[in-house]
Parts: structure tokens; sequence; C-alpha cells
């Protein structure tokens, strides 16, 4: 039986409308809230209802909405309207009732010579309306078609045409559709000239729209900021988990402002309700990654937590999604009281400026929390605005704020620090060079030393030698004709080959061989021999030194002097090539063969001067074989060619 109260002077009347078991199968995609106000005077003021309303079931059959000409006609008659309380709330009269309903409210007249335009303002619709005016179509929050557009956060404001206003009674009809949720309803609505009530809807919109707007926006920023940073600072995870959370908040801020939702009503709530618990999960993480905490049980919980929430948004049944979230959103409201907690208890840990922001952010971020979950179970009035929207940016701005600030100073001492290692790089470079300038000063004093000794030892033993036995000559009572001129032309030749190897201009054999040719050759004619010179160039060439070269060409030079002493010889055969040695690798061979019919060499390997060929060649690296044969004696050096 209807309860009656006393109706103030515009009575609003709802008629009420179940779904069938069609519109209910396709998922009631849509929110919709309609609010209807009574009629102003021409006073310029507006007016509110907000004390009571009628009420009546009608019927059951499913219900689409259209436009225009083509819209359903309001009820013609308030047959079984029975009084309801302004704002009313469907789910704590109706629990189980949703769908769609019509209101109606009968306006007075217009004054007489009245000339101002009136609009009618709905400061807020869950989740979608119609409005009609004397049966006039006036417009409609959205599209009441599955998925159906949502409004529970949107004002809605009709401007009524100057025609459709009587001199008589108005009658003022609102078709809205609910999914049923706590605060689904209707709130008081607004009604007076279009000057005003344009305005107040233009500045609520904004507050409401246009903020959740910029959280949006402000989350997409933060996100797109922090994972660049995350992804160019080594991976850390104070930044990665900061992007993380920034990307669920931007999920849970569309349910503010999208209008037209790409999925079915209970799927998209289930998505935004978990990703703000995602977004509660992920700040903890941050948070403790930050204060430098690690608590791997809890943290191990935590991952459970999220877990559950996601199942739920995934598998809840639609009946179950409104229960489970205010459980899941009471833990997320207990880790917005955990973060506050620890960076108080740990607050040594962070500079004094970043402390205050923290805490400051903190709190107000804490109570809007707070105050929110209180108005989702409904300790505070649904009617009231919600204000989660604006914690979101709070926090951005906030903490992102005081992050970025700590990214700074990381990268100035990052900075800093690759100065100094610049400089003392630099330093140690210096240092390196000036060791190396030393080693290198010592290492030329050390050559030359060791050049200097082996010129003294190659002009003692080679020329000294040949000198000592000159003046043994000179000494004897009866030296022989020209043996004392003998000994110092070799004396003399002993000299230019010294000199010859210094010369820097003869970098390789068959240059150096060809200098000695130039000074041998003279005197082997003289005493009848002559030379069958084969030197060619060598591709590739052994790297030599001027001591190298000498000792290559004392080789030579013991094989002519053998020659010379021991062999009957008409010719000298001199030759160079690129050939394999024994073992089958590349080499440079120089060789000196002659036709001599005595043996230039008795015994392979016997002699003071075989011994020092020997000598020279490993000291080159090299090998050296000596044959004599009946048809003379050849002296073959091979040296191994550079890899």
């Amino acid at each position: 039986m209807p309860i009656l109260v006393s109706l103030n002077p515009c009575p609003l009347v709802v008629r009420w409308l179940h779904p069938g078991s069609a519109f209910r199968e396709r998922g009631l995609l849509a929110l919709a809230a309609l609010v209807l106000l009574g009629a102003g005077t021409a006073t310029g003021q507006t007016v509110e209802i907000h004390e009571e309303a009628l009420f009546k079931l009608a019927s059951e059959d499913p219900f689409a909405l259209a436009r225009g000409a083509d819209a359903p006609r309001p009820p013609r008659d308030a047959t079984g309207f029975v009084p309801v309380i302004l704002p009313d709330f469907w789910r704590q009269g109706r629990r189980s009732t949703r769908g769609l309903g019509w209101y109606r409210f009968t306006l007075p007249p217009t004054p007489d010579g009245a000339s101002e335009r009136w609009g009618v303002f709905f400061p807020r619709v869950d989740s979608n309306a119609a409005v009609f005016l004397n049966g006039r179509w006036l417009g409609e929050g959205g599209s009441f078609e599955p998925p159906g557009d949502r409004g529970w956060n949107r004002p809605l404001y009709f401007a009524i045409p100057s025609d459709a206003l009587d001199t008589n009674a108005n009658t003022l009809d609102v078709l809205l559709q609910t999914h049923g949720g706590l605060f689904s309803g209707l709130d008081p609505p607004q009604t007076g000239p279009h000057e005003i009530l344009s305005k107040r809807y233009a500045r609520l919109f904004d507050l409401r729209i246009g903020v959740a707007r910029a959280s949006s926006l402000i989350g997409a920023v933060t996100l797109g900021l922090f994972a660049a940073i995350w992804l160019g600072k080594g991976r850390d995870p104070v930044y990665g988990y900061f992007a993380l959370a920034a990307s669920c908040w931007t999920v849970n801020s569309f349910n503010y402002h999208l209008q037209a939702i790409p999925m079915n009503y209970w799927g998209w709530k289930a998505l935004t309700h978990a990703a703000l618990d995602g977004f509660a999960l992920f700040f903890v993480f941050s948070v403790s990654r930050l204060l430098e905490l690690r608590q791997p049980r809890f943290e191990r919980l935590l991952w459970t937590f999220g877990a559950l929430a996601l199942f739920t948004a995934a598998f809840a049944p639609d009946a179950w999604v409104d229960p489970v979230f205010r459980l899941t959103h009471a833990v997320s409201l207990g880790l917005a009281v955990y973060c506050f907690a620890i960076i108080v208890r740990r607050r040594r840990l962070l500079r004094r400026s970043q402390l205050s922001v923290y805490l400051g952010t903190g709190a107000l971020f804490l109570a809007i929390v707070v105050r929110d979950y209180l108005l989702q179970i409904g300790v505070v009035s649904g009617s009231q605005p919600r204000l989660m929207q604006l914690g979101g940016p709070l926090v951005f701005i906030g903490f992102a704020g005081a992050l970025l600030l700590r990214f700074i100073a990381e990268y100035r001492r990052s900075e800093n620090t690759n100065v100094e290692l610049e400089a003392r790089v630099q330093q140690k470079h210096s240092e390196l060079e000036q060791q190396f300038a030393r080693l290198r000063d010592l290492e030329e004093k050390r050559a030359v030393g060791a050049e200097r000794e082996r010129i003294m030892r190659e002009m003692h033993d080679g020329m000294g030698a040949q000198l000592v036995s000159t003046l043994a000559l000179v000494e004897a009572e009866q030296p022989g004709d020209g043996a004392v001129a003998t000994a110092l032309r070799e004396a003399l030749q002993e000299m230019r080959l010294v000199i010859d190897s210094l010369d820097p201009t003869l970098e390789d054999i068959p240059s150096i061989l060809a200098t000695m040719r130039s000074r041998l050759e003279p005197r082997l004619l003289r005493v009848g021999l002559r030379f069958d010179w084969q030197v060619q160039d060598l591709d590739p060439a052994p790297t030599l030194g001027a001591g190298a070269l000498l000792d290559v060409l004392r080789i030579v030079q013991e094989a002519v002097t053998n020659v010379l002493k021991h062999a009957n010889a008409r010719v000298i055969r001199v030759r160079t090539a690129n050939e394999n040695d024994s073992e089958g690798l590349p080499c440079c061979v120089v060789e000196v063969s002659d036709d001599g019919r005595d043996g230039a060499v008795s015994t392979p390997g016997s002699g003071r001067g075989l011994t020092n060929m020997r000598r020279r060649a490993a000291r080159l690296g090299g090998t050296l074989d000596v044959r004599s044969e009946p048809t003379g004696t050849r002296v073959r050096l091979c040296l191994p060619l550079n890899d």
C-alpha cells in the first residue's frame, strides 16, 4: 500500500516499467538517471523538487527508445502512481528492480507575458534519461540500445522551446534507465530560466567531466613519462611500478567521463573497478621500492590480492560484482593507509621537501578515498559528488612531481659522477702518456745502447780482427808482398759492410745484397770469379732491421769468403726466392752456391766460420743448410715470412 506524504506545489509522478527477459538477456548494458524539475515562477529563480513524488509499477514489456517523432509516448494518465521520496534510489525501496521507469511532473501554468526561455537541469542522472514536455520529445542523455551510454557522473540539460510551454498546466515526463546500482535513481531536478541553468550545467559539467578527462590525460602522460624513465634508467622498479599504477588509474578514470562504453555494462564495471585495485597494488610496490622496503611474504599476499581482483573482474557473475568489489576496495583502502604509514615510519630516508609533498598529498588522497568508500557502501548519500576523479591528479601532481625531482637529482648526480670519472680518466690518461713517454725514452736509449754495442762488437770482431792481423804482419820481420795491402782491404771491406747495414735506405734483402755485390764484384773479377746474380724482389718479404740485415750480409760474406779460400770455382751464384722450408711453411730463401771441384766445406757443421753462420741464422729465426758435393757447395738460408 503506497505511503502518501504532503506534496509540494509541483508534484512529481513516477511510473515503473520492469525490463522483460529479453532485455535482461542482452545484459542491461546501460545505466540511466532521470531527473525532472518542477516549474518555477517568472521571477528568474530556479525551483528544486526534493521532498516527494509518486510511484507505480507498470508493464513488463521490453522497451527500445527512438528519437524525435518515433520516440515512445509517455503514459496518458497517472493511474496507479504512488508517492516516493526524492532523491529516489531504486535499490533502497525496490532492491531487485532495474530497467526503465517513468517520472512525471505537473508544472504550474506559465505566467501571462513571460518571455524568458526556460530549461530543465538534471544534476545527476543514473544512468540515462529521455525527457518529454506535454508529450513532446525534448532530448535524451545518450543511446538506450545495448551496450548503452553511461551518464551516472554526467549532468544533463535540455532547453525548452518557447512554443512548448502552455499557459495552462504543463506535464514533464522523464524516462529513466537504470541497472539497479546502489544509488541508481532520481536526484532532485531543477527548472528555471535558460540563462541561469545553462551556466549552472556548464560549471557542473566542467567540474565532473572536464576534471575526469583531465585526470585521464594526466594519467596517460604520467604513464608515458615514467615508462620512458623506467626504460632509460636501468629498469628502476620505483618508476616501473609507478608507470603501472598510472596505467591502472587511466583505465579507471575513463569510468568517470566515458559515455559510450566499449563492452557490456557489467564487464566495463568489473574492468574499471579492478583497475582501481590495481592502482592501489602497484602504488604500494612503488612506495615500498622508494623507501627501500622489502617484505617478501607481504608482497606475495599483495600479488594474491591482485590476482583475486583480476579473476573477479573476468569471471564473477553480474550479481556478485558490486559486493565483491566493495570488499576488494576495502583492501585497497587499507593499502592506502599502509602507504601513508610506511612513509611516516621511514621518513628519515626522504628529503624534507619530498617528505612534505608525500605526507600532504597522501593525507588529502587518503581523505578522498575514505570519503568515496563510505559513499560506495551507503554511509554517505549517493547524491553527493564523487571526488575520486580529483584524487588521481592529486597523486600524480604530488608524488609524480617528487619522483621527477628525485630522478633529476639522480641524473645530476650521475652527470657529476661522469664528469669526475672523465676527469680521473683524463688524469690517468695523462699519467699513462707520461709513463709511456718515459718508457719510449728508455726503450730508445736501450735500443741505441744495443745498436752501439752491436756496432762495437762487429767492429771488434770484423775490422778489429783484420787490423790486428795487419799489425801482426807489419811487426813481422819480413811480411809477404801485398799481404799488408790485402789485410787492409779486408778491414776496409768490413767497415764498409757495417756502414752499409746502417743505411736507412736499404730496408730489404735484395737491396743490401746489391750493395754488397758492388763492393765484392771487382775483387772477385781480379781473381777470376764472376757472379751469377739471380737476386729478385721478394713478395712477401721478411721485415728486418739493421742488425738482421748485417747478419744476412755476414752469412753471405762468409759463404763467398769460403769460396775464395777453399773452392776451385769460376762462378758464384747468389739467388733469392720465396719457397717453402722443410716443414712446408713459406719462407724467404737466400742461397749462395759455386761450381768448385774441391768443395768449399769438407764437413758440414764444422769450422768456426760455419758455426758463426748457424748462430746468425738462429738469431734471425731461420735455418741454415750447407751442402758440399763434388759439383760444388751450396749455402741455403731460409727465413720465415711474417704472418
